[in-house]
C-alpha cells in the first residue's frame, strides 16, 4: 500500500472529522456529516486492504 497515496486520498475528510469533534455544539446537518465521515473511515482500512489483495476473499 503507497502510504502517502493513501493520507493524500483521506487526510481532507480526517481533518473535517478532527474539526467537527473538536466543537462544543453541532448544528443537524454536521451530525448526519459526522456519523457519515466516522462510517466511512471507520471501514477504509478494510476497503484498502481488500484493493490490495483482489483475490483474496475476506
Amino acid at each position: 500500500m503507497d502510504l502517502d497515496a493513501y493520507v493524500a486520498e483521506h487526510g481532507a475528510e480526517w481533518r473535517r472529522l478532527e474539526h467537527l469533534t473538536g466543537r462544543r455544539r453541532l448544528d443537524a446537518a454536521e451530525v448526519d456529516e459526522l456519523v457519515a465521515l466516522y462510517q466511512r473511515q471507520r471501514h477504509a482500512p478494510l476497503r484498502a486492504a481488500r484493493a490490495g489483495h483482489p483475490n483474496r476473499r475476506w
